[in-house]
């Protein structure tokens, strides 16, 4: 048997034209909250963006010392004013 996968099922029952119907019909809603939210349930059921993706992690920093950050931030102004 043949089976279909995920993005394609997704692409049969919430096709892209329907979410973007969806997505302008929100845009008319007059809560935000509903917009927001529906919008970001669809979108990740799509896969159109992932929040991992766009999450900046500054770990490294988190295990430096004060004399550690400070040289750092004073290498990092020495980069700055040499490009400015």
């Amino acid at each position: 048997t043949r089976t279909k996968n995920w993005q394609t099922l997704m692409e049969e029952y919430l096709p892209k034209s329907e979410l973007l119907e969806i997505h302008n019909g929100l845009l008319n809603e007059t809560s935000w909250r509903a917009r927001a939210d529906a919008l970001d349930k669809a979108y990740k059921l799509k896969g159109l963006y992932s929040a991992q993706r766009h999450q900046l992690e500054f770990n490294g920093f988190t295990q430096m010392t004060d004399e550690e950050l400070e040289q750092a931030i004073s290498e990092g102004e020495k980069q700055f004013k040499k490009v400015a």
